[in-house]
């Protein structure tokens, strides 16, 4: 009798809102698919595309509990710099990366503010407060977040309570309005989604969502693609330079060849950046790098491939004083501004480091 109460309700609930809202040419549906709740599976999807990426600087904090606020200032393996955007991670990799037999340690100058998964904020003045915060987070889970698809706001939701009987159309503007709308869902609320909405996916590409169902396979496979990127990282010791005749990420191809390149970091036993300090890359469509120093100009060529699952770019160049970064390395990730790679050698499982800065 309850859950007949309850369906009777629903409906008896949409039913109202739909009057209320007809005077803003505004729809619902009765159909139980279009519908969210709190226990939703899209619901939790949506929570979770939508929470604040709190694991894109674990490098330097050691937590998907929370994010630090940008910039900020650390110390990693005794080398103090100052992080003022994403590339700054990559860095604080390459010093942790550069010997194998270090005790690695990162730590910050204080205050810092932390953001959490519901974007709340705190200030941290100490190290002692720091990691009180990481105890009291509990178990941490760094899969929580789904960081490759991205929703195109604005978007409306028609949204409904069944106690207070009160239909509200909502405008959703950014990540944190939706997360924190979906956070203080309870039992008497329902909402529908008004389609339809457009999202982004892992490459860029902007795809239409017209229902639920759609949005729902849409995030599922943007967290498959997650997780097998994270899986992609993994070392592999076969550099038998095999390749599987796979097309590398039209994007990666756009970014690499969009402006000039220097190399911001080098490591083959130890580091030797400052070898290549006023080189600059290019690479255009045809395979060819173009090098230019001291108005002198140098080449040399690139191919990318899918090597045993890997994203590879190969580059080779004759003249003697480039010949160290020939190499098929394994592109461990990429933005507009910057390029990290990593090549394990086969006879001894050393790992070289070279990573290209835009100009």
């Amino acid at each position: 009798m309850k859950k007949f109460f309850k369906s009777v309700l629903l409906i008896a609930s949409i039913a109202l809102f739909t009057t209320s809202c007809q005077n803003e040419d505004t729809q619902i549906t009765t159909d139980d698919s279009a519908n969210l709740t709190n226990t939703s599976v899209l619901t939790g999807l949506l929570s979770r595309v939508s929470q604040d990426s709190t694991s894109i600087d674990n490098v330097i904090d050691s937590t998907s509990c929370f994010s630090v606020n940008l910039p900020v200032t650390v110390i990693a393996n005794n080398q103090q710099l100052t992080i003022t955007d994403a590339t700054g991670y990559a860095t604080v990799q390459n010093i942790l990366a550069e010997f194998d037999d270090d005790d690695d340690a990162v730590s910050f100058l204080f205050p810092i503010t932390i953001t959490f998964a519901n974007y709340t904020t705190a200030i941290i003045t100490n190290s002692d407060q720091l990691e009180d915060v990481i105890e009291d987070c509990g178990e941490d889970n760094d899969n929580d977040e789904i960081d490759c698809l991205n929703i195109n706001y604005p978007i409306t939701i028609f949204y409904y309570n069944a106690s207070s009987q009160s239909p509200t159309t909502i405008t959703i503007s950014n990540d944190s309005d939706l997360y924190n709308f979906f956070e203080n869902f309870d039992d008497d609320d329902y909402a529908t989604i008004n389609y339809p909405i457009s999202v982004s996916d892992a490459n860029g590409s902007q795809v239409i969502i017209n229902s639920n169902s759609e949005l729902e396979t849409a995030i599922e496979a943007a967290e498959n693609y997650c997780d097998n990127e994270d899986n992609d990282d993994d070392i592999d010791d076969d550099d038998d330079d095999d390749s599987d005749n796979t097309p590398i990420s039209s994007n990666f191809l756009t970014v690499l060849q969009s402006g000039t390149w220097n190399v911001s970091y080098f490591f083959d036993d130890t580091n030797t950046t400052s070898n290549y300090a006023g080189y600059n890359f290019s690479f255009d469509n045809n395979g060819i790098i173009g090098v230019s120093v001291n108005s002198v100009n140098l080449s040399g060529t690139w191919e990318s491939y899918v090597d045993d699952n890997e994203d590879t770019l190969e580059i080779n160049f004759s003249s003697s004083q480039l010949e160290d970064l020939s190499d098929d390395w394994e592109i461990i990730e990429f933005s507009e501004t910057e390029i990290r790679l990593k090549d394990v050698s086969g006879d001894n499982g050393e790992i070289d480091y070279l990573t290209f800065q835009k100009n």
